[in-house]
């Protein structure tokens, strides 16, 4: 009897392993054996379809099987379907979509080249409006090739539906700094079906309060609300809260300046527009007009680098100040000037300057005064500047300092006529005159002259005829200088007489000093003595040559230079006489009196008289 056996579709079986075992006698006898079988099966083979089949006993092999008439019983080797099992493939979709179940599939226990053609697989997961989860794909309805060869065991393959992407993006936001804002809850959702909504979102944002910094801020969503959301893989796109520079004004301040000169530009504003305590701590500043050479006029003091804290957070718009530049002060002074009364002349144009600056230049000053004609009386004139010509006094305040044109006054010369007179005469001092030098018609009618030689008593000599106090027309413009004219007092004629004297022969005659007579001595003066001179005084004259000549000379005395003296001899005669010289006695005189009043001019006490015997009249001692 073969033993039964199964196998599974697919697999080569081996026979060998079939056990038999011996039926229908006592056995087998003095130790016989079967040791094999030959044992076949059509379904031996892997392609035998599922079934029954027979296991055919055939040969056995042993000792003493011979002595046997053996038949064989078959046994049966069932086939077995093959397990198949189809597990179809997972698949995803996005939430919305409807999908078609895919017919995508794998298996395990196909044999033989057996093949599934396609499987039948329906899902609860394809529709659009199936929600996010996980549905089963389930298979059935294989087709193929050998397929009743197996026990087909469908493992479901599972439909993912996945959230759909939706973008909630907030919307952009601007604002400016310094501002408090609530962040804005407008959104745009991109990516929702099904009639779902998003009703509100929540968005918060750092660049909300006042003390934000310009600059872009997220706009931060969260906390979507709405409808069928949980089916979303909801992805927040920030919007952008620009925080916009706030609007500071910066003002530069105004300065002045005086052309010429060469300034900074002020640092000085003020600035509108600060808030959170910002400051600003300096601003930059340039202007064309600082150089000494900017002309007069205005220049923008233009503003910029402001610095300071916060500053980052403004547009500062700044406002020009305006740099002023100032007509400088310049003095031109007219020269002073002079002529002399009577010229016509023109003014001058010399002048001096102060204040030019830059290597301007002034070319030229007209200049007007008064006192230009001839007839300009002597005085001072003004020399009045205008119209200054030049480079750059456009940038110049002009004052005119004027000039002094100085009339001075003419020269004129009044010459005293001379004069002449004799000593001892009093006269009028001459009132004749040449003048030179008058112009414009002015006359000299008179003048005044006077003379210190006038008088009786002035002495001979030349005396000044001096002039002053002209009268007459214009003469005030006149530098009148007078020639003196010349007195001449001319000597008064004296006479000096000798007196006639005697003596006798043999004596010498003393002739003295004081023997003479004088005429024409005036004004007090005196004739004290005179050198009197006579061949006939020596003790050695002799009558024979009476009378002698008695000559004077050298008179001396008071005032006789005023004189042109004229002597006149005397006469000595000389007697014969007998007998000798009375007396003879040389006598000096100390006092001497004349109460005979016998002398004219008495002796001087110095001079020596020679007498002979006494004299009679006189007392000596």
């Amino acid at each position: 009897n073969v033993g039964d056996a199964s196998k599974t579709y697919g697999d080569l079986v081996d026979l060998d392993d079939v056990g038999f075992d011996v039926v229908g006698f006592l056995g087998l006898v003095d130790g016989e054996d079967i040791v094999s079988v030959t044992l076949d099966s059509d379904g031996a083979p892997v392609i035998a379809p599922v079934g029954s089949y027979g296991i055919t006993g055939s040969d056995a092999v042993g000792s003493g099987l011979t002595n046997y008439a053996i038949s064989y019983n078959d046994g049966t080797l069932l086939v077995d379907p093959r397990a198949l099992t189809i597990t179809v493939a997972d698949q995803s979709k996005t939430y919305g979509d409807a999908i078609t179940a895919t017919d995508e599939f794998s298996q395990t226990g196909l044999v033989n080249d057996d093949e599934i053609n396609a499987v039948s697989v329906t899902s609860d997961g394809t529709p659009a409006t199936a929600v996010v989860g996980l549905y089963a794909l389930e298979g059935t309805d294989a087709v193929g090739t050998g397929l009743t060869n197996y026990t087909i065991a469908f493992v479901d393959g599972s439909l993912r539906v996945d959230p759909r992407g939706l973008t909630i993006t907030v919307a952009d936001q601007t604002k400016t700094y310094g501002e408090t804002v609530t962040a804005t809850t407008d959104f745009d959702a991109d990516g929702l079906v099904n009639a779902d909504t998003v009703d509100a979102i929540t968005v918060t944002s750092d660049g909300t309060v006042a003390t934000a910094n310009v600059g872009a801020y997220a706009l931060v969503g969260s906390d979507v609300s709405g409808t069928g959301l949980d089916n979303y893989t909801i992805t927040l796109e920030d919007g952008t809260l620009l925080v916009d520079p706030r609007t500071l004004t910066i003002t530069v301040a105004n300065q002045d300046k005086i052309y010429g000169d060469t300034v900074t530009a002020t640092t000085d504003f003020e600035d509108e527009g600060l808030i959170n305590g910002d400051t600003v701590a300096s601003i930059s500043v340039t202007s064309d007009g600082t150089v000494a050479t900017a002309n007069v006029g205005d220049y923008a003091l233009v503003g910029s680098e402001a610095v300071g804290s916060g500053l980052d957070n403004y547009t500062a718009n700044f406002v020009d100040g305006t740099l002023r530049v100032d007509p400088r002060g310049l003095t031109i002074t007219v020269a002073d000037q002079t002529k002399t009364y009577g010229d016509t002349i023109t003014a001058t144009t010399e002048f001096s300057q102060d204040g030019l600056v830059n290597d301007d230049d002034i070319a030229s000053v007209s200049v007007t005064s008064d006192g230009t004609p001839a007839t300009a009386t002597v005085g001072l004139y003004g020399l009045v500047g205008t119209d200054a010509q030049g480079t750059g006094l456009a940038n110049y305040t002009i004052g005119f300092v004027d000039g002094t044109l100085q009339v001075d006054p003419r020269s004129l010369t009044i010459t005293v006529a001379d004069q002449g007179k004799v000593y001892g005469e009093t006269v009028p001092a001459t009132t004749a005159f040449e003048e030179d030098g008058l112009v414009n018609g002015d006359r000299v009618d008179t003048l005044t002259v006077v003379s210190d030689g006038t008088v009786a008593t002035a002495q001979v000599g030349d005396y000044a005829l001096v002039g002053s106090d002209p009268e007459g027309a214009g003469l005030s413009n006149y530098a009148i200088g007078f020639v003196d004219g010349v007195l001449q007092v001319s000597p008064a004629p004296l006479v000096i007489t000798a007196d006639d004297r005697s003596k006798n022969e043999g004596v010498a005659l003393n002739l003295g000093q004081t023997a003479f007579d004088v005429a024409g001595l005036l004004n007090a003066d005196t004739v004290a003595t005179v050198t009197l001179e006579s061949e006939g005084a020596d003790a050695e004259a002799t009558a024979d040559g009476s009378p002698y000549a008695i000559t004077a000379r050298d008179a001396i005395g008071d005032g006789l230079t005023n004189y042109d003296i004229a002597y006149a001899p005397g006469e000595l005669d000389v007697s014969a006489v007998g007998g000798g010289v009375l007396g003879g006695s040389v006598l000096g005189v100390s006092e001497i009196s004349d109460p005979l009043n016998r002398f004219t001019t008495l002796p001087h006490p110095s001079d020596e008289i020679s007498f002979n015997g006494e004299p009679s009249g006189f007392e000596a001692s």
